[in-house]
């Protein structure tokens, strides 16, 4: 059985405030608006002025945005009636980046029929938003400063529920802590539990920022072409070489080259995803070619699979 013990003491720590969720929203706040309705009818603004645009939860069925919609309801108010303001401005956000605006009503019907499912042991379909549900509940239980007892048990059957690993809630914590902190070195920090599972999953919550000073140049080569006489160096030789988009330790050897009698290594500056870009030079017309240059990166897991490294 899966247990949260670790994740709620990295997490019941966190500052008062989500400063990630609410950064660049307080300017627009408007406190002096007394009435309940209007109030909302604020926040319903200011989420569509700021949705955070999950693009595969958008894509989903009609179902699992309900299902989605409902859990996060009832993670949220499992000890309380109602949302705060910070919960409801980052539910609507989600919502928003969806294409919808729910009244506070449909948030709770949505609670009323995932409570159901669960009670009859139905499969919650989540599609490819299961763990994206999990970081914004994370986010989301944690708004006021710190998640209720009531919370954290709900989120650990949730787990069990998904069939979550230890691992990757572990990561998921990590990464909702970064987030919170706004915290750019220990986000650099996460140790992916899969170096592919996890890319592009995140980038609506992931500062764009973050992604481009992850890709970090490490060196690079150049190899002899086919058909061409080697003079006055020895050709280069390849000894080993990681694969395109596996994982890097700190200090892991990604390529491992004898040059001139000299044996040279391109070492991983950070963990991180491998990945190569490949320049060909002075290509003849009979396709062959007199060298190839390869630059060696390393990225973060969370970043785009096809974003250009440079």
């Amino acid at each position: 059985m899966h247990s949260l013990i670790h994740l709620e003491k990295e997490l019941l720590s966190l500052s008062k405030q989500l400063e990630s969720i609410s950064k660049g929203l307080e300017n627009h706040r408007d406190f002096s608006i007394g009435d309940r309705e209007a109030r909302y009818d604020h926040i319903k603004i200011l989420a569509r002025k700021y949705p955070i645009r999950n693009t595969k939860l958008r894509a989903a069925h009609e179902l699992t945005k309900k299902a989605y919609f409902g859990l996060l309801t009832l993670l949220s108010t499992i000890a309380q009636q109602d949302h705060t303001e910070d919960q409801r401005l980052f539910l609507q956000r989600i919502a928003a980046g969806t294409g919808y605006t729910l009244e506070f009503e449909e948030w709770m019907k949505a609670r009323k029929m995932i409570e159901e499912e669960l009670e009859n042991g139905n499969t919650i379909h989540l599609e490819e938003n299961t763990y994206s549900l999990l970081l914004d509940s994370l986010l989301l239980i944690n708004l006021t400063g710190g998640a209720t007892v009531e919370a954290w048990r709900m989120l650990a059957e949730l787990s069990i529920v998904l069939n979550i690993a230890q691992g990757d809630l572990e990561m998921l914590a990590q990464l909702a802590r970064s987030i919170i902190h706004q915290n750019e070195e220990e986000f650099n920090s996460i140790k992916a539990t899969d170096p592919l599972k996890w890319r592009g999953m995140f980038t609506h919550h992931i500062p764009a920022a973050w992604m481009k000073n992850g890709r970090v140049y490490c060196g690079g080569y150049e190899e002899m072409g086919r058909n061409v006489y080697h003079f006055m160096n020895t050709p280069l030789k390849i000894i080993s070489k990681m694969q395109e988009k596996s994982f890097a330790n700190k200090g892991d050897v990604i390529v491992k080259y004898i040059e001139n009698g000299k044996e040279i290594n391109i070492l991983a500056p950070k963990a991180g995803s491998v990945s190569y870009l490949k320049e060909v030079k002075n290509r003849r017309p009979d396709g062959s070619w007199k060298k190839e240059s390869t630059k060696v990166f390393i990225k973060s897991c969370f970043d785009e699979p096809d974003t250009p490294n440079t």
